[in-house]
C-alpha cells in the first residue's frame, strides 16, 4: 500500500498531468473538476465559480465546491488552490468538526503560502 502510494508521488512529481488517470470513480462534474484543478499552476488560485467553468458548466460553483471536498487525492488535485470568492473558503466537507475544519483552513494557507499565492497573505 505505502509503495503504492509513494509510486504515485513519485509519478506526480515527475509530471503532474498523470494524476488524473489516478482519479478514484466519481460523478462526471467531479473529475472535470478534478482535473480542471489539475491545470492550476503552483501559486496561482481560483474560485470555485471560475473552477466550474473550467470544468464546463459555469454556473455550478456549489457543485465544484462538492467536488473539491470529496477529492480524495490533495494536495496532487490541489484543491487547496481553489478558494470562495470572498477569501479562502472551506477546505473540509459538510460534516466537519469544527476542530478539523479549522486545522484544514490552516493546511489551506500554509499550502498557499508555501507556493507564493497572494490569497494566502
Amino acid at each position: 500500500m505505502l509503495e503504492d502510494v509513494v509510486l504515485r508521488i513519485d509519478r506526480w512529481l515527475a509530471d503532474p498531468r498523470t494524476v488524473s488517470a489516478e482519479f478514484p470513480t466519481g460523478p462526471p462534474f467531479h473529475r472535470a473538476c478534478w482535473m480542471a484543478a489539475c491545470s492550476i499552476a503552483p501559486g496561482a488560485t481560483v474560485t470555485y465559480a471560475r473552477l466550474a467553468a473550467m470544468a464546463g458548466r459555469p454556473t455550478a460553483a456549489r457543485a465544484a465546491a462538492q467536488a473539491m471536498a470529496r477529492n480524495r487525492l490533495a494536495p496532487l488535485v490541489p484543491c487547496h488552490r481553489v478558494v470562495a470568492s470572498s477569501g479562502l473558503g472551506g477546505f473540509m466537507g459538510e460534516g466537519a468538526s469544527a476542530g478539523d475544519a479549522a486545522w484544514a483552513l490552516r493546511l489551506k494557507r500554509w499550502l498557499l503560502e508555501r507556493e507564493g499565492a497572494p490569497a494566502a497573505r
